[in-house]
């Protein structure tokens, strides 16, 4: 799995709030779908990064 995010690599942030924390991860978009559609089931093919982020605009990891 990358460590850093390629510019040229296409991906979405995925928000989840639970209580007042807030998560955002990064992941692929197709490949998201797919997992939401029960076509695949490995997390690790959907996330660009394994970093989890409060700010991922910003980088500001949790």
């Amino acid at each position: 799995m990358a460590s850093e995010v390629e510019m040229s690599e296409k991906y979405t942030v995925a928000r989840i709030t639970k209580g007042n924390e807030h998560f955002e991860v990064l992941v692929k978009p197709d490949k998201a779908l797919d997992y939401r559609l029960g076509k695949i089931s490995a997390i690790t093919d959907v996330l660009v990064t394994e970093t989890i982020f409060s700010d991922a605009s910003k980088g500001t990891k949790v």
